[in-house]
């Protein structure tokens, strides 16, 4: 549940000297979309890489955050998996790219997860053009 009082509390908490508060902070206000978050957002995925931080990152839908995600799954494949996998939730445009071109630039030692992807992926990887998934499916 989302209560917009809450937000201005969660911007000030994005500068609290515990880590663990303003990390929260940044998590809770990118999972609503929030555009302040963004550079926190990015350095926790850097520092401190996790599905929450990622998925926040994605939950902001800003063209920003999809290009830095994808630079880091190029930079660091270890992450390449839980990026694409939070990419691949989002109908945004750009997302739907970075996702096909991670998919195509997988080394061929990640053969086994890339088949899980694939097939999880499979109306994005298999699409001739690039679409929202709302688009084509309904």
């Amino acid at each position: 549940m989302f209560w917009p009082s809450t937000v201005p509390r969660l911007i000030e908490l994005l500068d609290d000297l515990h880590r663990e508060v303003s990390r929260e902070a940044a998590i809770a206000l990118g999972m609503m979309g929030r555009p302040e978050t963004r550079a926190s957002l990015i350095r926790l995925v850097k520092d401190e890489p996790s599905s929450e931080t990622i998925d926040a990152l994605v939950a902001t839908g800003d063209d920003e955050c999809f290009v830095s995600l994808g630079r880091l799954a190029d930079m660091w494949p270890d992450l390449r998996h839980l990026i694409v996998q939070a990419l691949a939730g989002s109908e945004h445009r750009l997302a739907v790219t970075i996702v096909r071109l991670l998919i195509l630039i997988w080394p061929r030692s990640q053969a086994s997860a890339i088949k899980v992807i694939r097939f999880q992926l499979l109306p994005i990887v298999s699409a001739d053009v690039i679409e929202p998934r709302s688009q084509r499916f309904g």
